[in-house]
């Protein structure tokens, strides 16, 4: 009954099994039902972009999208790296750029060990925006000018006093403020600001709003050529006459040369892989860059999606770009069975060396079923040794019922076991031995018996 009941539970088990696998790779899968996006300031590029990322994350994926608006690509970068979000965007280059400036003049720095690239998105132009009756014609022009660089948790302050180093300006050559694009207006309606650096995607609609303002224009940054050489994360880009507004001013009124700088998509190197993935599919989606006016990303493909990331490409968004390389597994079911894979096979070992030990402990704990026969055995072997010189016919008699009784034991002995029971019992087979041992023994008295009685006869006189 027993084997029955365990032969039963084992097909159930082995029934069940696919489904239950099934639900809990579902489980381990499935992208989280909330997540975090760090974008910038309202106005920018990057709040704008992120809304649009977000709206799309929520009707293809059906994941809540919380967007957290942030002064820019440290603060961006600081929050992926701890883990509180999810999702970032951050300016190439930054915290690097910011290590190659005075110590003085930085930040606290985040750490980036956790944080993993996922894609480029566009590149942001630095522009040079300045109230008409400054005077200001050039950088080299703001000497004694009350300069915005932007926060010093953004890219744009770190890119603007790069630039100004180049050409030969301090902090102590001007005024350097931090107002976030949203200030800019005001300042510049007030006259309280003379020139600001922007680093932004040119359709953003903060550099709109700037431009239309009569009091403000833009000029050149210049040496791009030269800033490239220098650093890597520059490009340099050429700005045609009139991309920003054609009337009531040609903005710019001529060709200008800029130097750029690339935006990305940034995660946390604990993010979902299958969500990762599935983000950077909708990233390479055309029609969404086409949406979002993402000329680059739309022109350059996967190839300036992936190129010269910042930090370690995320595993999610590898399969994306090299779909060959996608394991069977998903690494997010692997990883998080990968506990549980430790823990059932521990108990596996623990179940069976726990089933070998009740095994074990039955069998000495009880009469083996061997024990019966070896005592009537025992008992047969005792009652031939009593008999063996000068036989009279009645001990002949019984020592033959005694090899009888030897016979009939044995085969009631063996009878009881199977077969693969005889191969692995070592007490079966010593227990045949002995039965051989003792027939041969009784035997051999029978036959000396006979043959002491046939000496005897021919010994008499006839």
């Amino acid at each position: 009954m027993n084997g029955r009941l365990l032969r039963g539970i084992a097909v159930c088990l082995l029934i069940l099994l696919p489904v239950i696998l099934y639900q809990i790779y579902r489980i381990a899968t499935s992208p989280p039902g909330r997540i975090t996006f760090a974008t910038g300031s309202e106005g920018g590029r990057y709040f704008e972009l992120g809304q649009s990322l977000s709206r799309e994350i929520e009707a293809r994926l059906g994941i809540e999208v919380e967007i957290v608006s942030t002064a820019g690509s440290l603060s961006n970068l600081d929050l992926v790296d701890r883990g509180m979000a999810t999702f970032g965007l951050y300016q190439q280059g930054t915290r690097d750029l910011w290590m190659d400036l005075p110590e003085d003049q930085r930040p606290p720095l985040p750490d980036s060990k956790r944080v993993r690239f996922v894609a480029n998105l566009y590149s942001e132009d630095l522009l040079l925006v300045v109230r008409r009756d400054s005077g200001i014609e050039s950088v080299f022009d703001l000497r004694g000018k009350r300069v915005s660089l932007g926060s010093k948790t953004s890219g744009d302050s770190a890119v603007a006093r790069i630039v100004l180093r180049h050409y030969g300006l301090g902090q102590e050559d001007f005024e350097p403020l931090e107002y976030s694009y949203g200030e800019l207006f005001e300042e510049f309606q007030r006259d309280q600001l003379d020139a600001a650096f922007i680093a932004i995607g040119e359709t953003a609609p903060v550099i709109s709003r700037l431009l239309s303002m009569e009091k403000v224009d833009l000029k050149t940054i210049g040496h791009a050529d030269a800033l490239q050489r220098k650093y890597p994360f520059f490009s340099v880009n050429k700005l045609p006459r009139g991309l920003f507004s054609v009337s009531p001013h040609v903005i710019p009124d001529e060709v200008q040369e800029t130097v750029a700088v690339g935006a990305l998509l940034i995660t946390s190197e604990d993010a979902s892989t299958s969500l990762v993935t599935s983000v950077t599919r909708i990233i390479l989606d055309k029609g969404f860059q086409k949406q979002c006016r993402l000329a680059e990303l739309f022109n350059g493909e996967k190839n300036f999606a992936r190129k010269n990331p910042d930090f370690p490409v995320h595993q999610g968004a590898i399969h994306e770009y090299e779909p060959g390389l996608r394991p069977i597994l998903n690494p997010d079911f692997v990883e998080a069975t990968e506990g549980m894979r430790s823990f059932i096979v521990s108990i596996l070992i623990a179940v069976f060396l726990l089933f070998r030990w009740i095994k074990r402990y039955r069998i000495t704990s009880r009469e083996h079923r061997l024990d019966r026969y070896i005592r009537s055995l025992l008992a047969i072997e005792r009652k031939q040794i009593s008999l063996d010189r000068n036989l009279s016919p009645s001990e002949v008699a019984e020592l033959e019922r005694l090899l009888d009784d030897v016979t009939e034991l044995r085969q009631e002995a063996l009878s009881e076991f199977t077969a693969h029971e005889l191969r692995e019992d070592r007490g079966t087979e010593c227990f045949v031995i002995m039965c051989h041992a003792l027939s041969d023994k009784i035997g051999g008295k029978l036959l000396r018996h006979h043959v002491d009685r046939l000496r005897i006869q021919k010994a008499r006189p006839s």
